[in-house]
């Protein structure tokens, strides 16, 4: 769904601009989504490291994921 998102933003902005489709445009998508599943792969780790290191709730270790990768 992120990819999905992602991707659909950038058209939707390019569209709007009035961008046109070239070579560089073309090779936005799948940029896209190795730099997208990338970073949800670090987000989930270190969600997994957050939860195995204390017995905390899944939102907080959610948001201290997003906290550390995040920026």
């Amino acid at each position: 769904v992120a990819v999905i998102l992602s991707v659909l933003w950038t058209l939707t902005c390019m569209a709007w601009l009035g961008k046109s489709l070239d070579i560089l445009t073309i090779m936005l998508p799948p940029i896209l989504f190795v730099i997208t599943i990338s970073d949800l792969t670090h987000l989930y780790s270190r969600y997994l490291e957050e939860k195995s290191k204390a017995v905390i709730s899944n939102r907080e270790a959610m948001l201290k994921a997003i906290s550390e990768v995040g920026p």
